[in-house]
């Protein structure tokens, strides 16, 4: 069997959502479980990590996402000329 050439390799990592929602949902347990954890030995860590946990749950789950307190992001088109 002859040795893999690079072009035989994809040109670019497949970063689609699915792959992008496993991310976000492996962050957040990161973040929500190390929250917890030192929610035991000081409260204010614990209580950040928790909120970063929320917020990458929003990114995680578009559903969840749209039901954040925080207002939609809005993306303006700037033409030059």
């Amino acid at each position: 069997m002859p040795p893999s050439k690079p072009t035989d390799l994809p040109s670019s990592p497949d970063w689609s959502q699915a792959p992008l929602e496993r991310t976000w949902r492996s962050f957040s347990i990161l973040c929500w479980s190390t929250g917890l954890i030192l929610a035991w030995l000081h409260p204010l860590p614990g209580i950040a990590f928790g909120l970063v946990g929320w917020w990458a749950q929003c990114k995680a789950a578009p559903l969840t996402g749209r039901t954040a307190p925080w207002p939609a992001r809005r993306v303006q088109r700037v033409e030059a000329g």
